[in-house]
């Protein structure tokens, strides 16, 4: 908690003087996890965020972060477990071709996949990347 601290005497009749100390709850730098995407923007003592899986990745269950202190002093930070995440599936721009053969079935975003040439053509393969868009991202070899 932030505020200004206040001195008060106890006065003769039982009561104190001067008046009441204001509080106010202190801030949280809200991080930008590399595996989750919070919901909240700001936050405060106390306040907690739900973390998403970023776009390509199904959430499976959600978690909430929390603003609290920190293990090593005064310091507040907004933290929790990251959610658990499974890539989405690409299904666009699947590399197809008389000549070549892949491994790309299956694969979602964030992986990759090798496209070859088949069985009786020169041997040439690129590699394919699935995007979060579910869009695989190569040009097909030249066999």
């Amino acid at each position: 908690m932030g505020g200004n601290a206040t001195i008060r005497t106890c006065l003769k009749d039982g009561s104190l003087s001067g008046s009441s100390p204001t509080c106010s709850k202190r801030s949280c730098a809200v991080p930008n996890p590399p595996q989750a995407l919070l919901s909240c923007q700001s936050a405060k003592f106390g306040d907690t965020c739900r973390a998403y899986c970023r776009p390509g990745y199904k959430t499976s269950s959600p978690t909430n972060w929390a603003c609290n202190f920190l293990s090593n002093g005064p310091s507040l930070g907004l933290f929790g477990p990251n959610p658990t995440c499974v890539p989405e599936p690409c299904k666009y721009n699947l590399p197809v071709g008389d000549t070549t053969e892949n491994d790309c079935n299956g694969k979602g975003t964030g992986q990759t996949c090798l496209v070859k040439c088949a069985k009786g053509y020169y041997d040439a393969s690129v590699t394919y990347s699935c995007l979060a868009t579910a869009t695989f991202n190569g040009s097909l070899p030249t066999c």
